[in-house]
């Protein structure tokens, strides 16, 4: 669970372990970065994006095949899972690549915005 992770950062935390940080590198780095520099406000941007990403984990029948599926999209892994884990079905998967699309969506609005 990631919801703690940018109070966690500026705390005094080393850094985080997030299954879902090779789908959303800089997500997970502008979060690093932005607590690192004691940037609050910029923190609990990405923060909120980061608890939405987590999401993604509850979209399928477990978090495991949620994740599996969710790297997969990007060739890192396959999405099969072994039993007594169940695979996903079509239409899971299929919400899991739109949410995909609606996070990184987010992350690029703020980006702009942050460059702007």
């Amino acid at each position: 669970n990631t919801d703690l992770a940018g109070s966690s950062l500026l705390m005094g935390a080393n850094g985080i372990i997030p299954v879902l940080a090779p789908l959303f590198p800089k997500l997970y780095l502008r979060l690093y970065h932005a607590a690192s520099n004691r940037d609050v406000e910029s923190t609990y941007k990405y923060q909120r994006i980061v608890c939405e990403a987590g999401r993604i984990l509850t979209k399928g029948r477990n978090a495991v095949s949620a994740a599996k599926y969710s790297l997969s999209l990007l060739g890192f892994s396959s999405k099969r899972v072994t039993k007594p884990v169940e695979p996903l079905n079509e239409g899971e998967e299929a919400d899991i690549r739109k949410y995909v699309a609606k996070i990184n969506e987010k992350l690029n609005e703020i980006i702009l915005e942050a460059n702007a």
